[in-house]
């Protein structure tokens, strides 16, 4: 895959096609469908078919009657964490659409009763996935600075 970014003004030619290997346009990194234009649109989609199989799983499970604190359990451990897995990584590019596509998944698991009403947004949950994850390491107090990578600033959390 050679990643190239479309809006730059500079081109430069592709190096010359080597027989045996075949150019992709994505590739899958550890879960992570990344487009050789350094977008995500391909893994969003993926997710939200993803997410799709979870509520039939779900709603199965609701039919053998596990329900409330049980329910929310399940869905956070399966359908939110799946949703979470590695978003340090991407969320920063994503944009607005894309970012409220994967809302409207969870929109959808609090509307069902998969999730509590009380569940924070993906925001939030992210925000504070990082804070855990910044400040779980042996020797970090809260007063240090953690960073977290965008594709045009950095954010201080």
């Amino acid at each position: 895959m050679i990643v190239h970014l479309p809006r730059r003004r500079k081109h430069f030619p592709y190096p010359t096609a080597i027989p045996d290997i075949v150019r992709v346009d994505k590739m899958n990194i550890l879960g992570i469908t990344v487009s050789n234009t350094l977008t995500f649109h391909h893994h969003i989609s993926a997710l939200v078919a993803k997410s799709a199989r979870s509520f039939n799983a779900l709603k199965t499970t609701r039919a053998h009657r596990l329900n409330g604190n049980a329910l929310w359990d399940v869905t956070s451990a399966t359908l939110v964490s799946q949703l979470m897995y590695a978003s340090p990584a991407w969320w920063g590019y994503l944009k607005a659409d894309k970012r409220n596509r994967i809302q409207a998944v969870i929109k959808k698991a609090i509307q069902y009763g998969y999730l509590p009403r009380s569940f924070s947004t993906l925001n939030k949950l992210k925000k504070r996935t990082l804070m855990k994850n910044c400040f779980s390491y042996p020797g970090t107090t809260p007063t240090m600075f953690c960073t977290v990578s965008s594709p045009t600033k950095k954010h201080w959390l």
